[in-house]
């Protein structure tokens, strides 16, 4: 592979890490910087958002109903403009019941922004 192209490969990559990461630190300012502003992330409760402020809507609105949210990264493989992320989300529920879900998501990124994140979830 071509030190260009290895870099693209790279560039999309932190970019994935780099969302998660503001995400488990509910640094939502630090994760829409990863973000372009055409992104469309269509989640695992089939809503489709796109662009910055549907997506920081969404990602408030997890953080209030999931109480002490965290993803542990399982497993990330990237390859191109595309990466995958297996992860296992905690939370806390309304009820103080700790809960859990394993879930994938597909990320394509452009320019080293993510453009599109696909959410798949375990039932």
């Amino acid at each position: 592979m071509s030190p260009a192209r290895m870099d693209r490969v790279e560039s999309g990559m932190r970019a994935a890490v780099e969302y998660i990461t503001a995400l488990n630190n509910q640094d939502i300012i630090r994760m829409l910087q990863v973000v372009s502003e055409d992104c469309i992330a269509d989640e695992a409760n089939e809503n489709i958002y796109k662009g910055k402020t549907d997506i920081e809507k969404m990602v408030r609105k997890d953080i209030e109903e999931h109480a002490k949210m965290h993803r542990d990264v399982e497993e990330f493989i990237g390859f191109g403009n595309r990466c995958i992320m297996r992860w296992k989300c905690m939370w806390v529920d309304t009820d103080g019941q700790e809960r859990s879900q394993r879930g994938v998501d597909i990320i394509k990124t452009k320019d080293g922004l993510i453009c599109e994140k696909l959410s798949y979830v375990k039932d």
